[in-house]
């Protein structure tokens, strides 16, 4: 540098002869060392291209060479050292004479006195100039990169009173140029005005001569990478050219500092190389108060409307002193502005107006709107890619965008990252969550809606968007619920357009369909059903509502309703939709026939257990016909048919439809095949609903030996046949052996699955109930709380899942004796289902009998029978008299009645109760005869002998056909019948007169 310096000053004119005659022998010794030194490293140096042998002869040679190299050193020292002295008395002498030279302060604007201080920026730049010369503040237009700037410029001038400070405008290269040639006439650099010079480089050199002292370059702008990395163009007849690019040129020396603002923070970077950028954030609520309250005019001020203001405008300076012009300018009112604001259309006006701000280039004194649209242009210009990708994100949701939205399966990442780094370099975007989730500025995604609106390409990115989201969207199920939560924001956004083409919206109805499947899963049913009443809306209005599609959202209508207990509601929507796809594919197609299977479902809900039967029996017909017995929907449809069957009481028939799709499952599939395996294990659910629990365990143990040799012992299914023998051995009283299987089959699913995966936590419920069975409360009620944290957090408070774990924790709290929490409990989820369901859904219902009976265990009968008749009163509305929930109703009434030795009443009821079910299922159903015998000694007890043995007779009558003489339910009721003749005999002798008395 030294060697430099002086040269420089010779060629200048600034060194006499003598002087310079003296020196000459000084730095030709300089010249030789290190040409000497340089030889030298050349011979010992390793090349690329070097062999091993190569290399090794070279590393021998450096160590014999050290010597040499450390004499030659010790010489070029000395001479330089007589250089550094020259140097040193120049330095004297060029201070002395700069005291009184004119110093350049080139700032184009005012200091503002109402500057709201930005101390945590002005630290960081601080301590960033510590360690080095330059620095660089990053941010979007409008965020108060310039102002900052300005005021750094003065506090640097009050800093360092003989600093000369520059001020230069680098948007484009012209700019740059004409700036470059301004500065050098200030500076009064000789040459400057030459028609050859290169101003670039001229104006570097110059500022780099530490004979200029102190100074602060401050370039502002710096938004385009092609002003500082490429050489500039021709201007005006092949004048003013550069060699270089104006990065190359940047001065850098020890008493220079350089400040650089841009919008695109990758320019910021490069010419910082990566060191010493400042991303510029926007204002804290505190100090964007204070912005706008500097700006308004008292009578105009409400500090209640202005914290509103500013959560519209994320107290973005830009557009709080936008807003401020406004208001003063239109003489309006905070408020007023604020009502303006929020609506779309006259957000887009507001943020169009032009207002004027003495504090800004006069080249720019654009709107906001504006301001960032030139960010957008220029990326159109460099990255076309990158302002699709950003005309994408601004139609959905502008928070929690998705990287992997944007990627197809098997795509390279790096087009994209690529495009992101440009958006986040411009601050258009910013990185939320492990750099894989973006956001947007409200403001921003406005003014982008704006710009393709202006352009005509609105509906476009609308349509980009909308299919991207239809590509993405999950099927529902829990393993897909993160990605479900990810997206559906961006679907709620996307779907509030109106779009115009058929395929448009035809797409946007499906979507709206699965975000439907999603929330239903959630349990938000109200949700799910005003979603798919939207999406038929949507497809009915595109396509016609007799369109399949339109059918197809229904049957998901359908099923919403079922969950809302809408049960009539949803057999009348799969009517709908089995009628438009039988007439568009026919009677025996594959989704006509998935209608009618869902008729079926909705008659089974409602307690219509022969109407279904019959549809299922129609649904397994036309299967068998149309696609043959061999079929696997043929076979699902049989299987359905026999759980119609166990509806109704008909195990024996079911029994056997279920052995009949084992048979036919296992003949066509093979009993590996999991279908298979599935109906194998029906069969066994089956088998204990009649009672058959020993068989139904082998039946679920050889389901779960294929399970597990076929799938793995830790497979869902496998697992799944675990429980299931459990509860087989539950039935039977074994509850030791099936809590050991439930521990165990809770221990694989934490390990498979998840601590909090739905099935794991499904198993610490099983084990929590068999606790209870084994005495075991206190280990069974923290269980119980367990599962209900684990719903709680992961489906949140009024899933019904976390409802039916509430009623859970009730019961073990009902059997500790704890009921004053247990109707706590309770009341709290009759509150939230009444709330999302209605007072006519089960659940609900369900909810009143529970308090009901935790009633009756405080010995509050009174209270515990008026709620069990509102129950039964609800439900002989919602599902009919001789719907199983109404007969348990009645069940309910009639033991509560009893207890408070209300008999008559209770009589009453139970008579009524059991001409119903002898309708429904007939004399012989086992437990139409339970309450046959029932009402038989309640009869008995209230002195009816008669009565009650006509009863019991009957009843023995009908146990002797089912069941056969030997059963020991049938010799228990003729027992009964002996007793009540015996009880009779008694109450006749003690009514005869003694001997000696008058009769």
């Amino acid at each position: 540098m030294t060697l430099k310096h002086i040269d420089n000053d010779a060629q200048n004119g600034q060194v006499d002869d003598e002087t310079y005659g003296e020196l000459e022998g000084v730095i030709e010794n300089c010249r030789n060392e290190i040409e000497t030194l340089n030889k030298i490293m050349d011979e010992i140096e390793p090349s690329p291209g070097d062999s091993v042998k190569r290399r090794i002869y070279k590393a021998a040679q450096s160590v014999r060479q050290e010597k040499k190299i450390n004499k030659h050193d010790r010489q070029l020292k000395k001479h330089l050292d007589v250089l550094g002295l020259y140097t040193a008395a120049q330095s004297s002498r060029s201070r002395a004479i700069r005291g009184t030279a004119k110093r350049v302060f080139s700032v184009p604007f005012e200091r503002d006195p109402y500057y709201v201080e930005r101390p945590e920026v002005m630290q960081q730049m601080d301590q960033i100039l510590q360690t080095q010369n330059h620095v660089v503040l990053a941010g979007i237009g409008g965020v108060g990169k310039t102002q900052i700037a300005i005021e750094y410029c003065y506090q640097f001038k009050e800093k360092h009173p003989d600093a000369q400070i520059f001020w230069q405008h680098v948007s484009t290269m012209g700019r740059a140029v004409s700036g470059w040639f301004d500065l050098a006439r200030k500076l009064e650099i000789p040459g400057c005005e030459q028609p050859d010079i290169d101003i670039f480089r001229a104006v570097g050199k110059y500022l780099e001569d530490e004979v200029q002292g102190r100074w602060l370059l401050l370039l502002d702008n710096a938004d385009d990478g092609n002003v500082f990395f490429k050489t500039p163009p021709d201007f005006q007849s092949q004048k003013h050219q550069s060699s270089e690019s104006l990065q190359v040129y940047l001065p850098s020396n020890k008493q220079g500092t350089i400040v650089i603002t841009t919008r695109d923070k990758r320019v910021g970077e490069n010419l910082a190389f990566n060191k010493g950028v400042i991303t510029v954030p926007a204002l804290v609520e505190e100090k964007a108060m204070q912005l706008l309250r500097s700006k308004l005019p008292d009578h105009r001020w409400d500090p209640l409307q202005a914290e509103k203001l500013l959560v519209e405008l994320e107290c973005l300076p830009l557009a709080i002193t936008q807003a401020a012009a406004y208001i003063s300018q239109e003489y309006s009112s905070v408020s007023e502005y604020l009502d303006f604001l929020q609506s779309c259309k006259d957000r887009k006006e507001l943020l169009s107006m032009k207002f004027y701000d003495r504090r800004r280039d006069q080249d720019i004194q654009v709107p906001i709107l504006r301001t960032w649209q030139l960010s957008f242009e220029l990326i159109q210009q460099q990255r076309p890619g990158a302002i699709q990708l950003l005309s994408t994100m601004a139609v959905i949701d502008r928070e929690g965008i998705p990287e992997s939205l944007f990627l197809n399966d098997g795509e390279s990442k790096r087009p994209l990252r690529s495009n992101l780094a440009i958006l986040q370099g411009f601050s258009l975007i910013t990185a939320e969550k492990h750099d894989t989730t973006f956001r947007m500025h409200r403001l921003v995604q406005t003014s982008i809606q704006a710009w393709l609106e202006q352009e005509g390409k609105l509906e476009d990115s609308h349509c980009e968007a909308l299919a991207l989201l239809a590509r993405a969207f999950p099927d529902g199920s829990f393993e897909s619920w993160p990605q479900c939560r990810i997206l559906e924001p961006h679907v709620h956004a996307i779907s509030r357009y109106n779009l115009s083409s058929q395929e448009a919206r035809t797409q946007l109805s499906r979507l709206l369909c699965s975000l439907a499947v999603y929330e239903k899963a959630q349990g938000r049913y109200e949700d799910s059903y005003q979603r798919l009443l939207k999406a038929i809306a949507i497809a009915s209005n595109a396509l016609g509502s007799n369109d399949p599609v339109v059918a197809d959202i229904s049957v998901e209508l359908g099923l919403a309703q079922e969950r809302q207990g809408k049960y009539a509601d949803a057999e009348c929507t799969f009517n709908n939709a089995w009628k438009i796809l039988s007439k568009a594919y026919g009677p025996k197609h594959a989704k006509t026939l998935q209608s009618l299977n869902c008729i079926g479902g909705s008659l089974c809900l409602q307690g219509k257990y022969e109407l279904a039967t019959k549809t299922q029996q129609e649904c397994w017909d036309l299967q068998r016909e149309s696609l043959g017995d061999e079929h696997p929907n043929t076979i699902q449809s049989l299987s359905d048919l026999a759980a119609c069957h166990e509806q109704l009481a008909n195990f024996m028939t079911a029994e056997s439809l279920h052995r009949e799709a084992v048979a036919i499952s296992n003949r066509t599939r093979g009993e590996r095949n999991p279908d298979s395996m599935e109906c194998l294990s029906r069969l066994g659910c089956a088998l204990d609903k009649s009672g058959k629990h020993t068989e139904a365990e082998e039946i679920h143990r050889q389901a779960w030996e294929l399970r597990r040799s076929t799938l793995g012992h830790e497979h869902p299914d496998a697992l799944q046949s675990r429980k299931y023998i459990a509860g087989s051995l539950w039935y039977q009283g074994n509850f030791t052996e099936a809590g050991k299987i439930h521990r165990e089959v809770l221990r694989s699913r934490i390990y498979t699955l998840r601590e909090r995966h739905p099935d794991t936590v499904t198993s610490m419920k099983d084990l929590a109930f068999i606790l209870d069975c084994q005495g075991e409360h206190i280990k069974s009620e923290k269980l119980h709380r367990d599962v209900l944290e684990a719903r709680y957090k992961a489906l949140g408070k009024e899933h019904p899942d976390t409802l039916q774990s509430m009623c859970d924790l009730a019961y073990s709290l009902r059997r500790q004796e704890k009921l004053l929490e247990c109707e706590k409990l309770l009341l709290e989820v009759y509150a939230i289902r009444l709330k999302t369901l209605g007072q006519q859904h089960p659940q609900t219902m369900e909810s009143m009998d529970r308090i009901a009976g935790t009633l009756r265990a405080q010995k509050k009968n009174p209270a515990a029978i008026e709620m069990q008749h509102k129950v039964l009163e609800a439900r002989k509305k919602a599902l009919g008299p001789k719907h199983p929930e109404t007969l348990a109703s009645m069940d309910n009434v009639v033991g509560t009645l009893w207890g408070e030795q209300r008999l008559a009443e209770a009589t009453e009821i139970l008579t009524e109760a059991l001409a119903l079910r002898t309708e429904k299922y007939g004399e012989e159903d086992l437990e139409t005869l339970i309450r046959m015998t029932r009402l038989a000694y309640l009869i008995r007890i209230q002195g009816n002998k008669d009565k009650a043995i006509e009863i019991y007779q009957k009843a023995e009558d009908i146990y002797k056909k089912t069941l056969g003489p030997d059963h020991p339910t049938t010799i228990e009721c003729a027992t009964c019948v002996t007793d009540t003749f015996a009880e009779k005999a008694a109450d006749l002798t003690v009514e005869e007169p003694k001997d000696g008395e008058n009769s």
